[in-house]
Formats: C-alpha cells, sequence, structure tokens
C-alpha cells in the first residue's frame, strides 16, 4: 500500500517540493507537545480553582480556619477574665468597708492579692509578650491562678466579717444601752451635796423618781453576780454582762431574780424601794466599766424607752412563734 506523501510549494524555484519523512516526524512530535503542555495547563487551571482538590491544601485551609476560631476564642477569654478581675477589685473595696462597719481592721492591697499583684498584675499576665493581632494562650493560666487566690482570701474575709458581725450582735445585747425604768432623772453623775449626810461627795450612778414598787429591768444581757444587801444602797443587783461591763441597782424593795441566774435585757429583776442611804423612794443606777464606774447616760439610746423596747420583745416573741412579723417599727 502505497504511504500518503505530502508536498510544499517553493516559491523560490516555483515548483512542489515532496515532504520528507524527517520533517513530518518533527513536526508531528511538536504538535504532541504543544497539545501536552496545553493539557497540563487546563489541568492547572482546574486544580488553581478548586484548591481543596488537594488533600494537603485541604488540610491547611480546615487548619487555618481552626485557628481563627481558637483565637477568637481566647480574645472572649482575655475580656471576660479583664472583667472579672475588675469586678474584684470592686469586691474588695465594699468588703473594706463592712470589715469597718464590724470593727475589723482593712486589708491593704498587698494582702489582698497573696503579695503577687492585684488587677493590673491580671491584666500584665493576659497581655505579656502578646504578639500584635492575636491573643495567645500564654499568661491565661497565670491570670486564673490569680483571681483563684484572690477569691479565696475574699471568701476568708467575708467569713471574718460574717463572725464578727455575729460576736457584735452577742456583745451589742450585753451592753447597758437602755434606761432600767422609764422614769425622771432626779440626780446626775458627778460630785453633789449628799441629800443625807449634806456634805460634799461623788455620786456614781444616776438616781431615778420612783414610787415603791415600780418594776425595774435590766439594762442589757447578763448574770447576776450579786442580790443582796450592800451597805448605803441597801439591797441591790449586780449584773455581770460580760465584755468588762457591770451595772448595778440600788435601794429595791425586792428581788426578782438571784445570784448566778441569766438575764435579758427588758426582764424584771426587781421592785424599786427605800432601802438603805435614802432619803425617799427612788433607784440608783450605776454602770462600772472594766473596774471604772462611768457615767451611765453616756451608754444610753434615748431613740427607745423601757416601755418600747419591751413592746419591740413582746412583738418579736409573737412573730417567731406564729411565723409573722413584728409590727412595731425600730425607724
Amino acid at each position: 500500500m502505497a504511504k500518503n506523501r505530502f508536498y510544499y510549494f517553493c516559491e523560490l524555484s516555483g515548483e512542489f517540493v515532496e515532504v520528507k519523512r524527517t520533517l513530518r516526524q518533527t513536526f508531528g512530535k511538536s504538535l504532541w507537545a504543544v497539545g501536552a503542555v496545553g493539557c497540563l495547563s487546563a489541568l492547572s487551571l482546574l486544580r488553581m480553582g478548586n484548591p481543596t482538590a488537594d488533600p494537603a491544601t485541604a488540610q491547611s485551609v480546615r487548619v487555618a480556619a481552626e485557628n481563627r476560631a481558637l483565637r477568637g476564642q481566647v480574645g472572649s477569654m482575655h475580656a471576660r477574665l479583664t472583667s472579672l478581675a475588675a469586678q474584684m477589685k470592686g469586691l474588695s473595696e465594699r468588703d473594706n468597708q463592712l470589715r469597718a462597719v464590724v470593727d475589723l481592721p482593712t486589708l491593704d492591697s498587698d494582702t489582698r492579692q497573696a503579695g503577687i499583684g492585684g488587677v493590673s498584675e491580671v491584666a500584665d499576665l493576659l497581655h505579656a509578650n502578646r504578639p500584635t493581632g492575636t491573643a495567645p494562650l500564654a499568661g491565661i493560666d497565670a491570670a486564673i491562678d490569680q483571681l483563684h487566690r484572690e477569691a479565696t482570701i475574699q471568701a476568708e474575709s467575708y467569713r471574718q466579717i460574717l463572725s464578727k458581725h455575729e460576736a457584735n450582735e452577742v456583745m451589742f445585747r450585753h451592753l447597758p444601752a437602755i434606761r432600767p425604768v422609764d422614769a425622771a432623772i432626779v440626780s446626775g453623775f458627778g460630785s453633789r451635796m449628799h441629800p443625807i449626810l449634806h456634805i460634799v461627795r461623788a455620786h456614781t450612778g444616776i438616781d431615778f423618781a420612783l414610787d415603791r414598787g415600780s418594776k425595774v429591768f435590766s439594762t442589757g444581757d447578763g448574770t447576776v453576780a450579786f442580790a443582796g444587801v450592800h451597805g448605803g444602797y441597801g439591797n441591790c443587783v449586780l449584773i455581770d454582762h460580760g465584755y468588762g461591763y457591770q451595772t448595778l441597782y440600788g435601794h429595791l424593795q425586792s428581788f426578782a431574780v438571784r445570784p448566778g441566774q441569766k438575764v435579758e435585757r427588758g426582764q424584771q429583776i426587781a421592785l424599786s424601794g427605800n432601802t438603805g442611804l435614802s432619803s425617799g423612794p427612788h433607784l440608783h443606777y450605776e454602770v462600772v466599766v472594766r473596774g471604772v464606774k462611768q457615767d451611765p447616760m453616756n451608754f444610753f439610746l434615748d431613740d427607745i424607752s423601757m416601755h418600747e423596747y419591751r413592746q419591740v420583745q413582746a412583738e418579736e416573741a409573737q412573730a417567731e412563734r406564729t411565723g409573722g412579723k413584728p409590727t412595731v417599727s425600730m425607724d
């Protein structure tokens, strides 16, 4: 079978000249090469249009997306920790106010921050060595530890405040803070002319004008240390309130308590009289603080009388029994 022949026109000779085989082969190979390059280029363009077609590239895309999400979460954690540090500072300020109210010494910043810095240090820990535009995990653990230490100290301070408040409530109930009777004061504390001896003597208490048989009440919680006759006081009661406080009630007609008995503020302890060195029926009342006799007027809460106090007591007792609320306001 005859092979196909190829000719081309030569302008120089003006004749058709046969194309040799080697030229045809070279031309064919060139066309094949050009086609191959075109195919490769097309495949490359397809891959560029769909980068996830390459498993390695798809993994890189997923990792980048996860990193962006993590940076957002870490940034949010930074903001929350910074806010917590600021709230902790506010709590410490209010805590010191409460400590002052219950008569506890305030805590300085070094004590509150466990000696290693406070809110400013938390901020420093969070932003230490932080590259621009990033929110690294470095510093978050340290900041959390710092806030945990401060919270532990704050919790202990609250425990101390509550304990001191409860102790103060007990102490306040023992203080001789109200008048023993609702009556006029006829003789005050200090030097005076004695009504019977007619000489100037120190009057170590105050005298209330009372009829015989008037009820006399304890001015604070305590224990009856003495109930009997004692010199010029005649029949008298001595109550030990603890905390260095004692009260004495003199010239009594009779007793309603006995030595060693526990009494509460507002509880009846005696009836007034005219016993001992007395010019007429009255109650002599003294306040002794750590062995020194003080002016009882300095301890009275004049915004409430004994009658009002006993009414409040009765209302509170009834409320406790019935589960209701007192009807008497202390405002």
